[in-house]
């Protein structure tokens, strides 16, 4: 299958099929790495059928009874781990022309990749509900004061990913010094993660020839979550359209991660595709931090490489992966600590390169 026809015939349609490979390698060469004795069947199928909107080609993806979990880095401030299902599957469906815009697109469907909220999000929200909700008292305000009068009591920072979490955005000092509302509404935000099971991304060429992306969830399975739902576009919609270019500097991943999902929707581009693709990759180093809340969690070396003058040098990855229902075994093992290196071009040369598509495990290609 010819590069240009998937993506639309054009240089700008070509960069959307690079990078929706991109976001598909980056999930599956990741597991690769952190789980090496897994060994997952792979069916990839070519689709001859030449019609808009049709599957061009298809990956399903075996990874036996269990589901593997990706647990994002704690400095990405992201209230989810990371789930693909014991088996998932990604298909490229061939692009129609839009009505809407000039601009190519690509569809990526998917099935079997969950973003689910963290367990301890439900558990804060329900001791607010338990202190505050019996006389009415449960809001937005008053659940920010209960979190900084009973956060090291009850949710101490050694055994709590949610804690750390939090302190993480709002230690620093830039965030200190913001209005004090702007913590107030990323807090209830974080209380209101529904979680998010994908149905497909999209990928648009914008008009700076920058890749963009949106998401299609997969319908709401209760009213509770229908709820959440709702919770969270009001915070999304807050966060987004008065402090997104705020959130993108501090909080990237869970800003684009919003973007994503809410961004076109109030009137606003979708998420920086290259941002969603570096939170969906494995870390190659990581580690507990000096001290504070970094201590205590082995994610906290999960960050870029700078220099002195802090540029970026080399990015890496935001997941570390392990079997669902297992021991974090990847990271609770001697911790990955990048050396330091002395120029760019020293940086370069450390790191481990990969052949376009390499995955080393049994894969059967077949015609459609």
């Amino acid at each position: 299958m010819r590069l240009a026809e998937a993506g639309g015939g054009s240089p700008k349609g070509e960069k959307l099929w690079a990078t929706a490979c991109d976001l598909v390698r980056a999930l599956l060469l990741g597991v690769e790495e952190h789980l090496p004795d897994l060994r997952p069947e792979i069916d990839l199928r070519e689709h001859s059928r030449d019609a808009p909107g049709v599957e061009m080609v298809s990956l399903a993806v075996n990874f036996g009874a269990q589901a593997v979990v990706g647990e994002v880095a704690t400095p990405s401030r992201c209230g989810f781990e990371v789930r693909m299902s014991g088996s998932v599957r990604f298909s490229l469906q061939r692009p129609a022309p839009s009505k809407s815009s000039s601009q190519p697109q690509l569809t990526l469907r998917v099935h079997g990749l969950d973003f689910d909220s963290l367990l301890e999000c439900h558990a804060v929200f329900k001791s607010l509900e338990k202190d505050l909700g019996e006389n009415g008292g449960l809001s937005k305000e008053s659940a920010y004061e209960w979190w900084t009068q009973n956060k090291d009591t009850e949710y101490p920072l050694e055994s709590s990913k949610f804690h750390r979490m939090i302190e993480s955005l709002f230690g620093q000092r830039a965030i200190q010094m913001m209005p004090k509302q702007i913590r107030i509404d990323s807090f209830w935000g974080f209380l209101h993660n529904p979680g998010c099971s994908i149905q497909s991304f999209t990928f648009h060429a914008d008009s700076r020839s920058k890749t963009t992306l949106t998401a299609r969830r997969n319908p709401a399975k209760s009213v509770e979550e229908v709820k959440l739902l709702e919770t969270c576009l009001e915070v999304a919609q807050t966060v987004l359209k008065g402090n997104r270019s705020a959130g993108e500097r501090f909080a990237a991943s869970v800003t684009n991660f919003a973007a994503m999902l809410h961004g076109p929707d109030m009137g606003q581009s979708g998420a920086d595709a290259a941002a969603i693709v570096k939170l969906c990759s494995a870390a190659r180093w990581w580690g507990p931090g000096p001290d504070g809340w970094g201590k205590f969690d082995q994610t906290w070396g999960c960050k870029d490489k700078r220099n002195a003058f802090g540029i970026v040098v080399e990015e890496q990855g935001r997941l570390l992966w392990r079997l669902q229902g297992q021991a974090d075994t990847v990271h609770a093992a001697k911790p990955r600590v990048h050396k330091v290196a002395t120029s760019a071009a020293t940086v370069a040369s450390e790191v481990p390169m990969r052949r376009h598509g390499e995955l080393c495990c049994r894969r059967r290609a077949k015609q459609a």
